[in-house]
């Protein structure tokens, strides 16, 4: 069944690439030319995270989280353990799609893919739920609306209204549609203050949980175009159907549903960021949800106000206790960047114009906002300063690496990407890089092989698509050692040459060219790494 229009499908679809799971991220830009791309030595990873793409990270105590795969470790981050108790995880059945921690409770919403003709639909996976701060955990199943009864609505996928469900607000009784299947619903944040667990679930909207997630209320927002709600004042919400627009709670049909993000400062007030703009309510957490007042705040091209109305993030800072929002465009009048308030939302100053950010992050007073870059702020977002690529030490970031998430643990700062993970101990100046790593020796936590002299991956490779081919191999001894790419017909068509000063396992990065800068033809080539004897043998199926 479908939720949403070609527009929220859109939406839904370009969300931080939750879910799929890669060796390696393709991208596009060719930016590496010809210099000599030699990597290493690489400590290799017995006990990895499972995927490269790393879309959520966030910390507690006792380290660092990150998913998809949940997985958890402290630094220097050189093992990684798996989450106790969540086989859907564990067996890459679902995925990590945001988490939450509040001193001994980590609350991790979780999602999966459904495939729908020649679509590929988020749905939602229930949660996971740690008392012990990660030690062990459990799975709390997601909440849907119940069946209706057959013989007054036989289908409900069509959303027909016989199959509406009732639910008060104020001293009033509304209509809402009946959401029976978990597509389009993942859990994409969540929020926990003084017992009350807060989830936003796109479609579902946003629901609250006073007993850990095993029931839910329902949390009504106000209509796109409100600009408050209060349950003294009667509310319509519209939706469109085949006979024209009737009165109910659709979030097929209006922006402001569409639960996206969630936060509760200290004092209560919850704001909600949805794909239609902020909902600020201070009492939702005394009064509940059939009784709280909310302020609805959206774009109006002021330069005070937000620039953009779908809210994918917000985070407070915890030294001036200043709300951050990412802001995402749904319209040609809006634009992408990131806006502050220091007053409740009322007011904002506009920060990054016109770049696409995805979290934003704080250690000590600096300020770090991720997206199509990292940038770092250390005047409260006055100034920002970015590098492109970024640095990284003893590894190769192509510039079109797209960074997901960010968190702190201690003075470390941890950013997700495309390409891994990122980590810094002196506030983002230098940065390295994590990656799933399978040695040489086969060994390794989520499959074992044999031993192998090297290899070459992505295998097939697409020049156009992954950017670059890691050659991998281990050097047994100090040595000069060539690397040499041949075609079908052996001929040299590309060589690299590097005087080695120390042993260890090494990547050479080819972009899918010629010593001369061309770009090769499809076909099968040959890989040979050469010391004082030969060290590796391979093949590679170039696919442009």
């Amino acid at each position: 069944m479908s939720l949403l229009n070609s527009l929220k499908l859109s939406l839904a679809k370009s969300i931080l690439c939750v879910g799929v799971v890669l060796l390696m991220i393709g991208l596009s830009d060719r930016a590496l030319g010809q210099s000599n791309l030699w990597i290493g030595p690489l400590f290799e990873r017995e006990a990895s995270f499972r995927q490269n793409s790393i879309s959520v990270v966030g910390s507690n105590s006792q380290g660092i989280w990150i998913g998809p795969g949940l997985e958890f470790a402290t630094p220097p981050f050189n093992a990684w353990n798996p989450p106790v108790g969540l086989d859907s995880v564990n067996q890459g059945l679902a995925s990590l799609y945001s988490l939450h921690a509040d001193g001994d409770y980590l609350y991790a919403g979780l999602g999966a893919t459904t495939q729908l003709d020649d679509e590929t639909i988020p749905r939602a996976a229930g949660y996971g739920i740690s008392r012990d701060m990660g030690t062990t955990w459990s799975h709390q199943p997601f909440s849907l609306d119940p069946e209706p009864d057959a013989s007054v609505c036989p289908d409900p996928s069509l959303l027909d209204e016989a199959c509406d469900i009732l639910f008060s607000y104020g001293l009033t009784e509304y209509r809402r549609v009946r959401i029976t299947v978990p597509e389009q619903s993942p859990p994409y944040d969540l929020f926990s203050h003084h017992g009350t667990l807060y989830a936003a679930h796109w479609a579902s909207g946003v629901k609250m949980s006073t007993d850990e997630g095993q029931s839910w209320q329902f949390v009504p927002l106000p209509p796109q175009s409100a600009s408050s709600m209060s349950p003294s004042t009667p509310t319509s919400w519209s939706s469109s159907t085949s006979i024209g627009s009737i009165e109910r709670y659709d979030p097929r049909s209006d922006n402001n549903l569409l639960g996206f993000s969630v936060h509760v400062d200290e004092v209560g007030h919850v704001f909600i960021g949805t794909a239609g703009g902020l909902n600020v309510s201070e009492d939702l957490y005394q009064v509940g949800s059939s009784q709280a007042s909310w302020t609805h705040i959206q774009t109006n091209g002021s330069s005070r106000g937000l620039v953009g109305n779908w809210i994918i993030r917000i985070r407070q800072h915890p030294e001036t206790s200043a709300l951050w929002m990412t802001n995402w465009p749904t319209s040609a009048s809006e634009q992408y960047g990131l806006v502050t308030s220091n007053d409740g939302g009322r007011s904002f100053s506009q920060h990054l114009l016109g770049q696409k950010i995805n979290d934003i992050g704080f250690v000590g007073s600096t300020i770090l906002a991720v997206g199509n870059n990292v940038y770092r702020s250390i005047d409260g977002g006055v100034s920002w300063s970015s590098q492109t690529p970024l640095p990284v030490t003893g590894n190769q970031l192509p510039q079109s690496t797209e960074f997901f998430s960010v968190d702190t643990y201690k003075d470390w700062i941890v950013v997700g990407s495309s390409q891994g993970l990122l980590v810094s101990q002196d506030k983002g100046v230098a940065w390295e890089l994590i990656r799933v790593d399978y040695p040489l020796s086969g060994q390794h936590n989520s499959r074992t092989s044999d031993e192998v002299d090297g290899y070459v991956y992505p295998n097939p490779f697409s020049p156009t698509i992954h950017e670059f081919a890691r050659i991998r191999f281990n050097i047994p001894s100090p040595m000069d050692v060539s690397v040499s790419i041949f075609d079908g017909e052996m001929r040299r068509i590309y060589q690299s040459k590097e005087s080695v000063q120390s042993a260890g396992v090494f990547e050479v990065l080819w972009n899918g060219q010629t010593t001369n800068g061309l770009e090769v033809h499809n076909g099968v080539y040959f890989v040979q790494v050469k010391g004082g004897n030969e060290l590796f043998r391979g093949k590679i199926l170039v696919i442009q």
